[in-house]
């Protein structure tokens, strides 16, 4: 998380409705990446961030006390996969800020 700090070079999306079949892949086209945060969405928001550069698909991303939270460091290129987000059933919310 300290990579943050460099709040110049971050991005954010917001998912909404990923779904248990198909679910939604985590990647940002036009930045590679060197870490990603993935908050599953609770039902109580306590904090929105807005990322500092665009990322297609950008909207703020919406971090919840009751949520659940996974940080990824690493590398990866624009455009890659970075993983595979499913609900376990029904519908489920997903906010990622990624820094590079």
């Amino acid at each position: 998380m300290n990579a943050l700090i460099e709040a110049h070079s971050t991005v954010t999306k917001r998912h909404t409705s990923v779904d248990s079949s198909t679910g939604v892949a985590i990647k940002c086209a036009e930045w590679a990446l060197k870490g990603v945060v993935i908050h599953i969405e609770g039902s109580t928001p306590v904090a929105t961030m807005t990322g500092t550069l665009a990322c297609t698909g950008s909207a703020a991303a919406v971090i919840t006390s009751d949520g659940t939270t996974i940080t990824l460091d690493g590398k990866w290129p624009a455009n890659t996969t970075i993983t595979t987000i499913k609900a376990p059933s029904g519908t489920i919310n997903v906010s990622i800020v990624g820094w590079r």
